[in-house]
């Protein structure tokens, strides 16, 4: 199969018990029965009428063959349910979790390239693992990825460590990244901790962020939203927020890169699909939550969801424009209160009224958080991870089979002893 390494036994007990049971099968079949010795009895009533047998150790062993059809049965039992397998060669197999998300650089250094081609597997991640083909993505400097994700990265490499592990006794995993503030969340220490070796964390160029074109936004002085907005200053300053159905200049600037953001000031009157006319008590948009009492009226064309309502249906959704996008806004601002420039408002509006494609967060993450990521500098034990349920390791199939054949066998080789 051209793979190394020792054979060994996950249960050894099972074939102790079958050596037992072997030897116990050998000493059985050499108790041979024979005729005794003749004996002179006083009278013929004490003469049984059956001919007489006793046990004795035979001179010489008979029917040899079937002895070792039946200690072949036992031993191919034994070490089915043992379940040999190949121990891995020592050496180290290298896994590689390569960020390939819109944080990452496009282009690929030398050290890179050669770390990567000495891998024994790479992952390449952004918000879920993909495929890695080291010539199409090495020269793919264009594509726009998704936003990354390192929880996927430690996902990606806990699941393919049984896969890489029977290529040597230990694992290494290195993560190159740009390591963005965007591409940790609270669930990345909790899946660091199902890798129980350490990580060689390995920092690589950032993205250049896209240059936004400015929105040139303009409400009227009685406009709600128009104080959410101002407060936000530099952070809504990249979309171009309409309360009116966009025209076609609005749609030819989104179209050049721009994220237009259509927001009805009255929701039940754009031209959308009818909700059931309800009251929701809160909206979330990008981790953002504002709680109140919205009315729910009309339902956001069809697109990315970038805003849920309470009950999980759609509050604003985008689609693609060109090499920008539009966003469209199914969420009331005519409230009563200060809900308008409260700061849950304020977050929401910002996630809103970002980029296309959300907010880009490309710093990088606190030194402090790079260090629980690293851990300690160990290797990873290739015995503790888990054999993979199927392929080369296992042979119990197999042995199963042969037991099974040579059993079904034993009554065709006694009746051949039988008329020798």
């Amino acid at each position: 199969s051209g793979w190394s390494g020792a054979v060994n036994v996950a249960a050894p007990l099972w074939l102790v018990g079958a050596g037992v049971l072997s030897a116990l099968v050998v000493l059985l079949h050499l108790l041979a029965r024979r005729r005794p010795r003749p004996l002179i009895f006083p009278t013929a009533r004490f003469i049984p009428e059956r001919s007489a047998s006793a046990p004795a150790a035979a001179r010489r062993p008979s029917d040899l063959l079937l002895l070792l059809l039946r200690v072949a049965v036992v031993l191919l039992l034994g070490a089915a349910f043992a379940r040999p397998f190949r121990s891995p060669p020592r050496r180290t197999a290298l896994i590689v979790a390569l960020d390939r998300s819109r944080a990452a650089s496009r282009s690929l250094d030398d050290s890179t390239r050669r770390l990567l081609s000495e891998a024994n597997l790479v992952v390449a991640v952004d918000s879920v693992p993909h495929h890695w083909d080291s010539i199409s993505d090495a020269q793919d400097t264009t594509r726009t990825a998704a936003r990354g994700s390192l929880s996927a990265a430690l996902l990606a490499a806990v699941r393919s460590a049984p896969e890489v592990a029977v290529q040597g006794d230990s694992l290494s995993l290195v993560i190159l990244s740009p390591f963005a503030a965007e591409e940790w969340d609270a669930a990345t220490l909790a899946l660091r901790r199902l890798w129980q070796g350490g990580i060689a964390v390995r920092p690589i160029p950032s993205a250049e962020p896209p240059r936004a074109i400015a929105g040139g936004t303009a409400l009227t002085g009685d406009d709600p939203l128009r104080a959410t907005l101002a407060l936000l200053g530099r952070d809504a300053a990249a979309s171009r927020v309409l309360r009116t159905h966009p025209g076609a200049g609005d749609s030819s600037w989104a179209a050049a890169g721009g994220a237009l953001v259509y927001w009805p000031r009255e929701t039940e009157k754009a031209p959308w699909m009818a909700a059931g006319r309800d009251t929701v008590g809160g909206v979330l948009a990008g981790g953002q939550a504002v709680v109140a009492p919205f009315f729910h009226s009309v339902v956001p064309p069809n697109g990315a969801v970038v805003a849920r309502w309470a009950d999980g249906t759609p509050a604003a959704t985008e689609r693609r424009l060109g090499s920008g996008c539009e966003r469209d806004v199914a969420i009331p601002t005519d409230l009563t209160g200060d809900l308008m420039i409260r700061a849950s408002m304020l977050a929401l509006t910002r996630e809103l009224a970002a980029p296309c494609g959300g907010r880009r967060e490309y710093e990088r993450v606190p030194q402090a958080l790079l260090d629980s990521l690293r851990g300690p500098p160990m290797l990873l034990p290739a015995s503790r991870t888990p054999r993979p349920a199927g392929g080369r390791v296992p042979a119990n199939g197999w042995l199963l089979v042969a037991a099974l054949v040579l059993f079904a066998s034993e009554p065709a080789v006694r009746r051949g002893g039988i008329r020798r």
